[in-house]
């Protein structure tokens, strides 16, 4: 609905907690027993996301971090503003 309107992200940003806890409970039970076999996986996503999303780094190392993910690994996602500009 907001890609038809041409609103912006966060005007449905109430409605995430919801989609979560029910893509969550999806998830499990899609998954089930398996779980065990992509607890890992999880792990190591979430080692690579955590610094951008939690401040856990000192400021130094965050920027030398984000130059790595930049230039290195090509992820400039996180780090784009809404006019395109990184």
């Amino acid at each position: 609905m907001v890609f038809g309107l041409s609103g912006k992200g966060y005007y449905t940003l109430g409605a995430f907690s919801m989609m979560f806890g029910l893509g969550g409970l999806a998830f499990e039970r899609w998954i089930g027993s398996k779980s065990r076999y992509i607890l890992p996986f999880l792990i190591v996503i979430n080692t690579m996301v955590m610094p951008i999303a939690l401040p856990i780094l000192p400021v130094k190392s965050m920027k030398e971090y984000s130059k790595f993910r930049q230039t290195k690994l090509n992820f400039t996602g996180p780090f784009r503003w809404e006019d395109g500009e990184i």
